[in-house]
């Protein structure tokens, strides 16, 4: 399904996955309107990305419901050595790679609505999220992590979605690789974090592909 040469920032596991292998996240999906993908990213690529993003001059947003930490990245169609090696393996998983895996999750086909482009949202300590994802509707939110988050739930910044029925599910960890969709309704909740660490996901938008002529 995916070229090992063509998309080497994808892990093995999902260069050629089966229906069998998203029927969990669909049935989740299904009944939540959030699910995840996990070990998306090749070994060693989020390590790579953490350090080169970090230095990006992240800016505070505080606004009602969120306190994070953003900056928005646009990269450019053609390599060049100078730039940031990694970010030219990230961009065809995020924009070719995760649309058509969240179309087999989602039941409907999907793209990436602003291709070479993501959000970096960091959280930090203070950082906290209760809030809509305010995306359009029938948008679905991709949230990539490459931050372990292993850290003790006291310590906040791990992340939940409310359903569609308003109900919270469980709080969780989100490993490095781990590729979260949701629903552009839903709201999501991280508590607040408490503790000097540091937490950094990837969120793009996926909407409807458009119809053929």
């Amino acid at each position: 399904m995916f070229d090992a040469s063509e998309f080497a920032g994808l892990a093995a596991r999902w260069h050629a996955p089966t229906l069998a292998e998203l029927a969990e996240a669909r049935r989740v999906w299904q009944a939540t309107g959030a699910a995840r993908l996990d070990d998306v990213l090749a070994p060693g690529l989020a390590a790579e990305l953490v350090m080169g993003l970090r230095r990006l001059p992240l800016v505070a947003i505080e606004r009602p419901g969120e306190v994070v930490w953003c900056y928005d990245v646009a990269v450019p169609p053609v390599r060049d050595p100078q730039l940031f090696e990694p970010l030219f393996r990230l961009v065809p998983v995020l924009d070719q790679v995760i649309p058509r895996l969240a179309t087999e999750v989602c039941g409907r086909p999907l793209v990436a609505l602003a291709p070479t482009t993501f959000r970096v949202i960091a959280y930090r300590k203070g950082s906290w999220t209760d809030a809509a994802l305010d995306a359009a509707p029938g948008t679905v939110v991709c949230t990539l992590s490459l931050g372990l988050a292993d850290w003790p739930a006291a310590w906040g910044g791990h992340g939940a979605y409310r359903d569609r029925a308003g109900a919270a599910t469980a709080p969780a960890s989100t490993p490095a690789g781990t590729v979260e969709l949701a629903d552009g309704a839903l709201v999501r909740e991280v508590a607040v974090v408490t503790r000097h660490v540091e937490r950094l996901e990837l969120r793009t938008l996926l909407g409807p592909a458009p119809e053929a002529p």
